[in-house]
């Protein structure tokens, strides 16, 4: 089945996750963007459920496991997506840079 029109193949859920999962996720996710046939669109999500503080650090799921937003923007930019998305849930998650990423 799908999940929200996308194959349950192409999701990577991560529960409890530290920075070193996300980082090994997005390398395999890049991998299959890779795959793509030249000129075909992808689209990379990524949704963050977890806390974050004011200056822009988001926790993993604690506070021992933290890392800055900037560096999760740089993770989804060097998959080689087309697109990204990238969603916080996460207390001020307002406090965060917006970035334009062009592929």
């Amino acid at each position: 089945p799908n999940i929200c029109g996308i194959r349950k193949e192409n999701v990577k859920l991560l529960l409890n996750a530290t920075i070193e999962n996300v980082e090994d996720a997005v390398t395999e996710v890049a991998s299959r963007i890779q795959q793509v046939q030249k000129g075909q669109e992808t689209f990379f999500i990524y949704y963050h459920s977890g806390h974050g503080n004011e200056f822009g650090t988001l926790y993993f799921p604690n506070r021992e496991n933290r890392v800055r937003s900037r560096k999760l923007q740089d993770l989804l930019k060097e998959s080689g997506a087309t697109k990204s998305l990238f969603i916080l849930d996460a207390c001020h998650s307002s406090s965060v840079q917006v970035y334009t990423m062009k592929g």
